[in-house]
């Protein structure tokens, strides 16, 4: 049997209303603003900044997995 593995792009930032998103790979665990569930160390993630913030928006990004993104940003908006 022959398995077919397709991989996911999603893309490097993602600008909106005065928001970043940056996907990267985690360097310690962190918990989804969307769904609450902890995004292992290693894995890919969204970084979101909102601009505006001062050092507390850099320093204390909120934290999403690349699916659910999309959740995120209707939320915002």
């Amino acid at each position: 049997m022959v398995m077919i593995i397709q991989r996911i792009s999603y893309p490097k930032e993602v600008n909106w209303d005065r928001h970043t998103a940056t996907l990267r790979t985690t360097r310690k665990e962190h918990l989804c603003a969307v769904c609450k569930q902890p995004i292992p160390f290693g894995e890919k993630a969204y970084e979101i900044v909102l601009w505006g913030a001062g050092l507390a928006g850099k320093k204390f990004p909120d934290y999403a997995h690349p699916d659910h993104l999309k959740e995120y940003v209707e939320a915002c908006t």
